[in-house]
Formats: structure tokens, C-alpha cells, sequence
């Protein structure tokens, strides 16, 4: 059974469906971390070094979500984005292994997804569902709502 992850996109320029990926900011780590994630400690320093104002808590937090988006989430799990704009959800389908992008402006962290229902309206869901997959976090685990999600995918 796949996993089933959400993520959020806080740069509406950028569609995630429309190109066909997902991904993370950070753009200050401007190079490929899958060998820094091995090593969350290392992570955590280069993160502290990029973003020297923020603190230990989000440094913490941000480098666990860079160990779910690389390593954690696999190839066939399930990816949820809700569209803040549109008030949808979009699934499918992690379609590839973590990938930086060095030539891209911005957002070079990515996973390649197989878009497989875009544009559900948000109606279609209960409140608790919306909350789970409202997470503040930018990648997190899906966990208690996806036996209503998994109609969708």
C-alpha cells in the first residue's frame, strides 16, 4: 500500500500540475541534498547556515521535511496538493525519484508526479479531511483521512 503524502506550494506562479512536479523552496540550499540528507545533524547546520535568523525548531522542522520529500516518499505514493486559489485538491502519483533542478528560479528540489485527478472541488471533502491536508508544513504524511481521500486517487 503506498504512502500518501501533502504538499503545499506558496508560489501560485508555479503549478505543480500544469509541470508536472512537486517541490520544495529553500533556495538558499542551492545544490542537491540527497547525500546531506543521510545526516540530519549535517542537514540541520547547512539549513542554519542558509538561514541564519531562523530558529532550532524550524530548523529541526524543515530538515525533516526535506528526510520525508527525499528519502521517505517513494515512487507509486500517493500525493495530495490542494490549490489554495482554485479551493481544489489535485492527486497523483510520486513518478519519480528526488531530482534538483539547477537551472530552474526557483523551487529546484523536485519529485516528478503523474497527475491523476486535478481540480476536485474542496466540497467533496469533511472539514477534518480538509484540516489534516491544511497542514502548515510544506511536505507532511496523510494518516487519518485517507480512506475518504483514496476515492480520489
Amino acid at each position: 500500500m503506498p504512502n500518501w503524502w501533502g504538499v503545499h506550494n506558496n508560489r501560485p506562479e508555479i503549478d505543480f500540475v500544469d509541470d508536472g512536479f512537486v517541490a520544495l523552496g529553500w533556495d538558499a540550499i542551492d545544490r542537491d541534498v540527497s547525500d546531506l540528507v543521510q545526516d540530519r545533524d549535517a542537514l540541520k547546520g547547512e539549513l542554519h547556515a542558509a538561514y541564519p535568523r531562523k530558529n532550532s525548531r524550524a530548523i529541526a522542522a524543515w530538515a525533516g521535511i526535506f528526510i520525508r520529500f527525499v528519502i521517505d516518499a517513494q515512487p507509486g505514493d500517493v500525493v495530495v496538493h490542494p490549490h489554495k486559489e482554485e479551493k481544489t485538491i489535485n492527486f497523483g502519483r510520486i513518478a519519480g525519484d528526488y531530482e534538483y533542478a539547477p537551472q530552474a528560479e526557483t523551487r529546484r528540489h523536485r519529485r516528478a508526479v503523474k497527475w491523476l485527478n486535478t481540480g476536485v472541488p474542496r466540497d467533496a471533502f469533511t472539514q477534518e479531511a480538509l484540516w489534516e491536508i491544511g497542514s502548515t508544513l510544506t511536505f507532511f504524511a496523510i494518516r487519518n483521512h485517507v480512506d475518504e481521500l483514496e476515492k480520489f486517487a
